[in-house]
């Protein structure tokens, strides 16, 4: 094979695609934006006709100083703004893999999707926690675990199968819903590795947005690749109504059918009406019984109540205060719902196990304080967080639960105020950038 390194006008497309059209700041809770400087941490593999950018050659030849490769695939992928997909592959010493479907939001009109978006529009890499491999204590470093990142850039919990004209009123934009493909493709490249044989040890999980994808896609992963633990960060899954509607602006349901989801669930999806994540996970238990799954989350996540009131009002049209009925509804509800679901899941499945933080802290394990903030272990265990997720990962612990008291869950006290989730958009998400026609 060729070395991608010779490749200089494929990767230099690449990368300049990357950092040229658009303005970014921070781009959620496991990334900064895909600046040039931030990308240069990172080797680049072009999937050419020359080069499969295969698991051993990519092993054997990760310069020195680099983070971990990014393959661009030579497939039918692409971001939401047009931009180039890519995955990340940090190569591990055992013959363990985690496959991780990373957070990003999600979007489903022009203010979301455009204007002020509320998930990552074009592709940004994975740094901290379980990806940086010289964080004290990372299971997955201690583990050798190779990790693949499935990277978060088409705004649609990776199930979206469209291609969208959205307007608003005055400029029109084209947005590629394009998930499910992107997601293929990572999985082809996957099965396509003779190191990667189904019968090894193969964990998935995914944080935000990646732990609905994670869900959704697992039993297609069980099924087809071997996947034999699920570690899910910070989405239960929990709704309004009106995102039923978004499934259907994404063509999700032809996909969810191809994950092998029941008939009812995509009939249930095709008429709108699939708007949260238990119809669909309690399908997964039942089919797969004693199944390891260690969620990690807070009891009162800021971004998971934030998206929801999000789907219930127009918060860039209208205002703050537009959004204030929703953020309250879920604000009050919240805990209770996720507390329902964990107790439920855990019911049906023994080795069902979660680690729950009274905080209002969006995603744990993608970020590098979960080894230095106190705020993220449990005072109900013995175990930092974590220590959860390595017995879990590398131990095959799966009943650490906290002991947690008959009180729980806990009342959310006097944290109603929405803008605090408008703070994290603007500050977390990709900012909006000029009109090219202003």
């Amino acid at each position: 094979m060729k070395s991608t390194t010779s490749a200089i006008t494929l990767t230099s497309i690449w990368l300049a695609a990357q950092t040229s059209a658009f303005s970014l700041s921070e781009a959620g809770d496991e990334s900064t934006g895909p600046s040039a400087e931030n990308l240069a941490d990172y080797e680049i593999c072009e999937n050419t006709g020359d080069q499969d950018c295969n698991y051993a050659y990519l092993k054997e030849n990760l310069p020195e100083g680099k983070k971990s490769w990014i393959v661009a695939p030579d497939s039918n992928t692409v971001c939401l703004d047009g931009s180039p997909f890519g995955f990340l592959v940090f190569p591990g010493t055992t013959d363990r893999v985690m496959l991780w479907f990373q957070g990003g939001g999600a979007c489903y009109d022009y203010e979301t999707c455009v204007a002020a978006p509320t998930a990552l529009t074009r592709f940004s890499p994975n740094s901290e926690g379980y990806f940086n491999y010289d964080l004290e204590g990372n299971p997955l470093a201690s583990g050798g675990w190779t990790s693949i990142v499935n990277n978060c850039c088409s705004g649609d919990m990776f199930i979206g199968d469209a291609t969208r004209e959205l307007t608003n009123g005055t400029h029109t934009e084209t947005v590629h819903f394009a998930g499910y493909n992107n997601t293929l493709a990572v999985l082809n490249w996957m099965q396509a590795q003779s190191e990667f044989p189904v019968d090894q040890e193969i964990a998935s999980g995914g944080c935000s947005a990646g732990s609905l994808g994670v869900q959704v896609w697992a039993d297609y992963l069980v099924r087809n690749y071997g996947v034999d633990k699920l570690q899910p960060d910070s989405y239960i899954g929990m709704l309004p109504r009106e995102a039923g509607d978004t499934m259907l602006q994404w063509n999700a349901c032809g996909p969810a059918k191809a994950q092998y989801l029941e008939q009812d669930i995509v009939d249930l999806c095709e008429a709108g009406g699939l708007h949260e994540m238990p119809p669909v996970f309690n399908d997964f238990l039942a089919k797969n019984p004693e199944f390891p799954v260690a969620y990690t989350g807070s009891a009162h996540d800021i971004v998971q109540r934030g998206y929801y009131a999000l789907l219930t009002s127009q918060i860039y049209t209208c205002g703050v205060m537009e959004y204030l009925p929703g953020f309250a509804e879920v604000s009050l509800t919240f805990s209770d719902y996720l507390w329902t679901a964990l107790t439920g899941y855990n019911e049906a499945d023994v080795n069902y196990s979660y680690y729950i933080v009274d905080t209002t802290q969006h995603s744990f394990v993608v970020k590098d304080d979960i080894v230095s903030n106190e705020a993220v272990n449990s005072p109900y265990s013995d175990l930092t967080m974590w220590e959860y997720v390595g017995k879990f990962l590398n131990e095959d612990e799966y009943q650490n639960s906290p002991s947690y008291p008959a009180e729980l869950p806990p009342t959310l006290a006097l944290d109603i105020d929405p803008t605090k989730f408008y703070d994290y958009i603007k500050q977390h998400q990709t900012v909006h950038y000029q009109e090219q026609d202003a």
